[in-house]
């Protein structure tokens, strides 16, 4: 099979994403000066339980590619190819191609202090007197969903939060 999409050929892709990983990141600055950038470390595949989850989940897939109708349209499979013949070379495929669903939450996540949270349930950063962060880094978990909808919710609860704390 040729690297590239061939012309007049017909291809079929699956994948699988972990939505709700048991890595935990980071996020810290590092400078003084505003334009510098943050040090991030995404901290994937650290978590021996998020390695599994996927492992098991490309079993399923090829589970259901050797079911009908697909089994006799599939004329072969591109990748991982032999690297899926053990666990071991699985999990190594798996940690060279793995990449990130672009849904960033969770840096300022609203948790207690205690638990890792930045924010309290008035969104409020802890530590100061008049910091609020109003997005989608406040939300302490992965959302099996387009967060369109939900920051609009989200919005719309923190204004009354806001206007409440403001005229109180």
């Amino acid at each position: 099979m040729a690297e590239h999409p061939e012309p007049g050929h017909q291809y079929q892709k699956s994948g699988i994403v972990l939505m709700h990983s048991f890595d935990h990141g980071s996020i810290h600055i590092d400078s003084k000066d505003p334009t510098a950038s943050p040090d991030i470390d995404l901290n994937i595949l650290t978590n021996e339980t998020d390695i599994n989850i996927l492992v098991k989940a490309y079993r399923i897939l090829q589970a259901i590619h050797s079911q009908e109708p697909l089994k006799s349209i599939i004329d072969c499979k591109a990748l991982p190819g032999k690297s899926s013949d053990t666990d071991e070379a699985l999990i190594e495929y798996i940690k060279k191609s793995v990449f990130m669903a672009f849904h960033p939450l969770g840096t300022t996540s609203m948790l207690p202090f205690e638990d890792g949270g930045c924010v309290d349930n008035q969104l409020k950063v802890y530590g100061t007197e008049h910091l609020c962060v109003v997005d989608a880094s406040t939300i302490p978990l992965n959302l099996s969903a387009h967060l369109q909808v939900m920051l609009y919710t989200f919005a719309e609860k923190a204004a009354h939060i806001i206007n409440s704390i403001s005229s109180g």
